[in-house]
């Protein structure tokens, strides 16, 4: 459960009070379970951290959290325990949450290379089907032993996806991993491809001149978790690559503040073993720019702290941004997008706009605010 609790002097933010209890399988209370609140930056690229506590001998706990946004999207809590799984849920602001510990299992891993012989010294990673904060990402990594085999102790039963980083092989997800409802532990065997590359490039569409310093982000599309890889940016001559990708399908996307989004696929299936696949190249427009004026639909103030959201349309698919923002105190939210017709979004406000390069676009929204727990 949600409850503001106070507000900080001089800052007028308030201080909130999340509350849960952390239980096994059988409803028992579990004490001395480490409890983690994450939210995600609001471009979506790290998960931080933003309170740890412990639950108590009945298994309670309380997380104090100041300037909490009361926006769910992307929110988690998280407990784990010695010699149990791990369990995630989302906040909820009426009731308090239950974090239910599954039986801890084992996954032994035997990792072998595309000859079929087992890989000594191999960093491997196993993720849970979700959004891991830094403390439990480390908890979930091993490397092979001589024969080729690493164990991971104490994994959620829903699923897990395993990595390897090898700089020789693809980084290999091998897609989700379920555990048997009676097993202690998992057998699976992976044998790894060798590594494809992908390569492209950045340029204006109007001088042709690349462009250096823009963030590309890679998402592989199927068999594992998105936004797995982390972005590069392009160098001097406006080149970027991307190492250690299985053969399969990704979406290769440019993000930029100065031009917005601008997104492209990659479908390097019939791509051989360890071959550079060639993108076209990003041509990049001068952008539109885009106002949003939020009030209050109550009060008819500018509303401060909404998050507006944007999807390009391209034919008949619609594709999510992110260069999502939001409102300041005046209300006001200022958005660089490339040329395109856009759905922008606000708590289900919804308004379409056709964004020329260079043109200004006016939009305007009223909301009805989240309460804010006073």
């Amino acid at each position: 459960m949600l409850a503001a609790i106070g507000a900080t002097l001089g800052q007028g933010r308030k201080t909130w009070a999340l509350s849960g209890v952390v239980q096994d399988e059988h409803g028992n209370a579990v004490a001395g379970a480490d409890v983690y609140v994450t939210q995600w930056d609001i471009k979506g690229d790290k998960c931080d951290v933003v309170e740890t506590t412990k639950s108590d001998k009945g298994g309670h706990f309380i997380a104090h959290i100041g300037d909490y946004k009361t926006k769910w999207i992307r929110d988690r809590i998280w407990a784990t325990a010695p010699n149990r799984g791990t369990a995630v849920s989302n906040p909820n602001p009426n009731s308090d949450v239950e974090l239910v510990l599954p039986r801890a299992a084992t996954l032994r891993v035997h990792l072998l290379d595309p000859g079929g012989k087992p890989l000594a010294n191999e960093p491997m990673q196993s993720y849970m089907a979700g959004d891991l904060p830094p403390p439990l990402a480390a908890r979930f990594s091993a490397v092979t032993d001589a024969n080729g085999v690493c164990e991971f102790v104490g994994n959620p039963r829903e699923g897990v996806f395993l990595r390897n980083s090898d700089v020789r092989l693809s980084s290999y997800n091998h897609g989700i991993v379920y555990f048997p409802a009676e097993a202690e532990t998992l057998d699976q065997e992976i044998r790894l491809e060798k590594a494809i590359t992908i390569v492209g490039s950045v340029e204006s569409a109007e001088s042709g001149e690349r462009i250096p310093n823009v963030a590309v982000v890679l998402t592989q599309l199927v068999n594992g978790p998105p936004d797995l890889y982390p972005p590069v940016t392009t160098d001097r001559s406006g080149h970027f690559e991307f190492h250690q990708l299985r053969p399969g399908p990704y979406s290769v996307r440019v993000r930029d503040p100065r031009f917005g989004i601008k997104l492209d696929s990659v479908w390097s299936e019939d791509a051989p073993e360890g071959a550079m696949v060639y993108i076209p190249i990003f041509k990049l427009s001068t952008p539109g720019h885009v106002r949003c004026l939020v009030t209050n639909s109550i009060t008819h103030r500018p509303a401060g702290d909404q998050y507006v959201s944007a999807k390009w349309e391209q034919g008949t698919q619609k594709f999510m941004t992110s260069v999502g923002k939001l409102s300041g105190a005046d209300g006001v939210i200022d958005l660089n997008l490339q040329p395109g017709r856009y759905t922008l979004e606000i708590d289900g406000v919804r308004h379409t706009c056709e964004v020329e390069s260079g043109e200004t676009c006016s939009l305007a929204f009223e909301v009805t605010p989240a309460p804010s727990g006073d």
